[in-house]
C-alpha cells in the first residue's frame, strides 16, 4: 500500500513538472505574457499586457518570477485573457506552503498593470541606480502630479485617477535618455496596484585637457591661457581656457565623437608628432566625473615667415612676379622668389626684425599703391604674415602727327585725358612725328593735339578712345593726326668751314625762280636766317661774296619749297683766305 502511495506521489510530481515546463513554453509563445504570483492562496496567472509598460529589450520580457517547485504542489493555475475569460486547473490535494521571496536583480522592476498609482526606477547605462532628487511629472489633462526620485533611484505616485497619463523624467544638463524620457501609461482607476515603469539614462561625460611645453623641465610645465574649442558631431560647440597648471575640464558632454582644437598663439607650434586638433569618441562613464584625458604638447619658435600675395585690379592671382626681400640692417642675405599659380610666394625661417619687400614691376602694369614697403617681423610664428601687392593691368595709345603730304611733324604736343578720373598726360612728337602714351589705366581717354596758327586739321584734332583691353608697347591702340599748312618756309645757315661756327651779318637772298620780287635777310649771331610765309614753288637762294672769304659750297642753288609745315634747310660754307697755305688751314 505504501509502495502505491509513493508511486502515486512520484507520478503526481512528474505531472507537475511536465505542467510547469508546458506553462513555460506557453509563456514564451505568448508575446508580452507575464506571471503574477499571489501570496494566499498561491496561484499562477498569465496576463496579456495592458497597463504595464516595458521599455527594454526582449530579453527583459523573459525576466518572470516563477514559484519554486515546493509551491507547485499547491498551485491553482488560472489563465486570464484580454477578453476577461478565465479557466481553472484541477484542484491540488496537498497542503500549501509559503512561497520564497525572489532574489534581487540589477533590474528589480516588474512590469505590472496599474490601477491608481505609478511607480518606477531610474538606472544608467550600466544598470546602476541614478536620479536622486530628479523630478518625475505625470500629466492627464489638467491633472498634474510630481514626485522626486529617492537615493535608490525609485519613485512612486499614488492616488491617481483612471485614464491615460503622460509620464516625464526631467533630466539635468548633460544627461541623455537611453530609453524614452516620456511616455504614456493607462490606469484602470481600480485597486491599489501600481503601473511599474523604468527610465534608463546615460550620464554626461567629461574630458580633461592638459597643455604643456615640450622643452620645459620634467614633468613638463603646463601652459596657462590657451583656448580650446570642442565640437560635437551634432554641431554643439564648447570652449574653455587652461588654468595656471595648463588644465581645462569640459563637463556635461554628450556621448559621441568630439573634436578639440587649440587656438594658435604667436611664437608656438605643435611639437614634432603632435597636432593642434584631436578627436575622441566619448562613452558614458561608469562613474560621474570619471573624465577622459587629452594632452597637447607645443614648442616655442624663434623665427617667423612672410607670404607675399600678388593680385591684379580684378582680384585675380598674378603669377610669375619676382619678389625681392631685403633685411634692413644687412645682417641677413637678400632673398627673392617668384609668385606661383596662386600669386603667392613664401619666405620661411626669417630672423625677427625689419625687412623691405619689393615687387619687380612688369611691362604693362602699374602698382596700385607702392611697389616697395617695410615689414616688421616682431613675433616668432609659423603662421606667416601676409603682405598683398595689387597691380593694375594697363593699356597704351600711340600714333603719328603728319601733314597732308604724309610727312611726320616733329615737336607737336599731344594730350591724353582720362574721361573718368581726369588724369592728364602729355608728350611731344619725335623727329618722325611719332608719340606714345604708356601705362594708361583702362577706360576712355580723350586724345587731342595742340593748336597752331595757319594749320588746318585734315583729321579731327580731338577724339575718344575706349582703351579697355590690356596692351603692351608694340600692341597699342593706334591713332593719327593730319594737318595742312598753306605756306612753305626756308632756313639758311652760314658757317665757317674751318670749325662750323656761324657767321653773322651775311646777306642771303631768296628769288622766285620764274620771276618775282626777291627777299634779302642778314644772318643772325649764329649764322641763321629764316624765310616764312612763302608760296610753294621753285626758288633760287644765294649768298653774298665778302673779301677775304672764298666759298666751299655753291654760292647759289635752286630749291623746291612745299607747304609741308617743315622748313627746307640750306647751308652755305665759307673759308677764310690765308697766305700760309702750308698751315693746314682752309686755303685756296
Amino acid at each position: 500500500m505504501k509502495f502505491r502511495q509513493v508511486l502515486f506521489s512520484a507520478a503526481y510530481v512528474l505531472f507537475l513538472v511536465i505542467l510547469f515546463l508546458f506553462t513555460q513554453m506557453i509563456t514564451r509563445w505568448a508575446a508580452g505574457a507575464k506571471v503574477q504570483a499571489a501570496a494566499e492562496p498561491f496561484a499562477m496567472t498569465w496576463i496579456m499586457p495592458t497597463a504595464s509598460v516595458d521599455h527594454d529589450s526582449a530579453l527583459e520580457q523573459e525576466e518572470i518570477l516563477l514559484p519554486t517547485m515546493a509551491a507547485l504542489l499547491q498551485i491553482t493555475p488560472t489563465v486570464v485573457m484580454e477578453s476577461g475569460a478565465t479557466g481553472t486547473a484541477a484542484p491540488v490535494v496537498q497542503e500549501a506552503t509559503p512561497a520564497p521571496t525572489p532574489p534581487a536583480t540589477d533590474e528589480p522592476i516588474i512590469p505590472k498593470p496599474g490601477g491608481t498609482c505609478i511607480s518606477g526606477a531610474v538606472i544608467d547605462h550600466y544598470h546602476q541606480a541614478q536620479g536622486a532628487g530628479w523630478e518625475v511629472t505625470v500629466t492627464s489633462g489638467d491633472n498634474i502630479q510630481t514626485a522626486k526620485v529617492n537615493q535608490d533611484g525609485r519613485f512612486e505616485i499614488r492616488g491617481m485617477a483612471g485614464g491615460v497619463w503622460t509620464v516625464k523624467l526631467s533630466l539635468p544638463e548633460g544627461w541623455q535618455p537611453f530609453t524614452p524620457d516620456n511616455f504614456e501609461v493607462t490606469l484602470s482607476g481600480n485597486g491599489s496596484n501600481c503601473a511599474v515603469v523604468r527610465f534608463k539614462v546615460e550620464p554626461p561625460g567629461c574630458i580633461d585637457i592638459l597643455k604643456v611645453d615640450q622643452n620645459g623641465p620634467q614633468p613638463q610645465i603646463g601652459l596657462p591661457g590657451w583656448v580650446f574649442i570642442g565640437v560635437h558631431e551634432s554641431g554643439l560647440q564648447r570652449e574653455g581656457t587652461t588654468n595656471g597648471l595648463g588644465q581645462v575640464r569640459f563637463e556635461g558632454l554628450s556621448p559621441g565623437k568630439w573634436t578639440f582644437r587649440e587656438q594658435p598663439q604667436t611664437g608656438w607650434i605643435p611639437a614634432e608628432g603632435e597636432n593642434d586638433t584631436k578627436t575622441i569618441t566619448l562613452v558614458p562613464p561608469r562613474q560621474l566625473n570619471q573624465c577622459e584625458q587629452l594632452k597637447f604638447v607645443n614648442r616655442q619658435l624663434h623665427s617667423s615667415c612672410l607670404t607675399v600675395q600678388k593680385k591684379d585690379d580684378q582680384g585675380n592671382p598674378a603669377p610669375n612676379w619676382r619678389i625681392i626681400l631685403t633685411r634692413d640692417d644687412g645682417a641677413w642675405p637678400s632673398q627673392d622668389g617668384q609668385t606661383d599659380a596662386n600669386g603667392q610666394v613664401t619666405f620661411q625661417n626669417l630672423p625677427l626684425g625689419l625687412w623691405t619687400v619689393t615687387e619687380q614691376l612688369q611691362e604693362g602694369w602699374i602698382s596700385d599703391g607702392s611697389s616697395s614697403r617695410r615689414v616688421n617681423l616682431a613675433q616668432p610664428s609659423l603662421v606667416c604674415q601676409v603682405e598683398t601687392f595689387r597691380n593694375i593691368r594697363t593699356t597704351c595709345i600711340e600714333g603719328y602727327k603728319i601733314n597732308h603730304l604724309e610727312m611726320g611733324l616733329p615737336g607737336w604736343i599731344i594730350y591724353a585725358v582720362n574721361q573718368a578720373t581726369a588724369e592728364t598726360r602729355q608728350t611731344v612728337t619725335d623727329n618722325n612725328g611719332f608719340f606714345r602714351f604708356d601705362n594708361l589705366i583702362r577706360g576712355t581717354w580723350v586724345i587731342s593735339e595742340e593748336q597752331r596758327t595757319d594749320w588746318t586739321p585734315v583729321t579731327p584734332s580731338e577724339f575718344s578712345i575706349a582703351a579697355v583691353e590690356p596692351r603692351t608697347p608694340g600692341q597699342c591702340y593706334q591713332v593719327r593726326f593730319k594737318n595742312r599748312f598753306p605756306h612753305s618756309c626756308l632756313e639758311v645757315y652760314k658757317v665757317d668751314a674751318h670749325d662750323r661756327a656761324g657767321l653773322p651779318g651775311w646777306n642771303i637772298t631768296l628769288q622766285p625762280a620764274y620771276g618775282g620780287n626777291s627777299i634779302t635777310k642778314a644772318t643772325d649771331g649764329i649764322g641763321h636766317v629764316r624765310f616764312e610765309q612763302l608760296p610753294p614753288g621753285e626758288y633760287i637762294v644765294s649768298e653774298e661774296t665778302k673779301p677775304g672769304w672764298f666759298p666751299i659750297t655753291e654760292q647759289s642753288r635752286q630749291i623746291t619749297l612745299e607747304a609741308s609745315g617743315i622748313c627746307e634747310v640750306v647751308t652755305f660754307e665759307n673759308c677764310q683766305e690765308i697766305s700760309n697755305a702750308e698751315s693746314g688751314r682752309c686755303a685756296r
